[in-house]
């Protein structure tokens, strides 16, 4: 018999998101927790888990839930991202860029966001021309990473390049 006060894993990932957008990363993670232990197994639950472990700055956490996701979908682009996110805070830019490359051997097919950041990550390394290339790529596939890039203090020293070109 189901319970009158069960509230089903969706809502709660709902409800969670909500907090989460309002920056709420207490109340997001109650209903976290308060979600079935048979559902947070889920690529669903782990991707809001993680979402809620990047919005506290546990990288180390955000990094087990990305690489558990991805043993689970490999195709998971969000969680290659936030790999890739979290490696660089734990281990360095190098390990972060090597992720992502990871990431495009994976995925069957290219995407805007993977350029993007490993824009970033060449452009933090000092490899400019790379990182102008994979912004640019970035870009012919969504043009909002244009003034994304233009506010990105990971590509500031290409701020005056991307300025000329706009």
């Amino acid at each position: 018999m189901e319970r009158k006060d069960h509230i089903p894993t969706a809502r709660r990932l709902e409800y969670a998101a909500g907090y989460l957008a309002l920056g709420m990363l207490n109340q997001a993670s109650d209903e976290m927790e308060a979600i079935s232990f048979e559902d947070r197994q889920s690529v669903e639950v782990m991707s809001a888990r993680l979402d809620l472990h990047a919005a506290a700055g546990h990288w180390d956490i955000v990094e087990s839930f990305a690489r558990t996701i991805l043993k689970q979908d490999s195709n998971h682009v969000q969680a290659w991202v936030s790999l890739g996110c979290a490696v660089r805070r734990t281990t360095s830019v190098e390990a972060a860029r090597d992720a992502l490359l990871a990431a495009e051997c994976a995925l069957k097919e290219e995407h805007a966001i993977i350029h993007y950041n490993l824009a970033c990550y060449y452009c933090l390394l000092g490899d400019h021309e790379t990182a102008k290339m994979r912004l640019g790529l970035a870009c012919r596939k969504d043009s909002s990473f244009k003034a994304a890039a233009l506010d990105d203090p990971d590509l500031k020293p290409m701020w005056d390049h991307m300025a000329k070109e706009t």
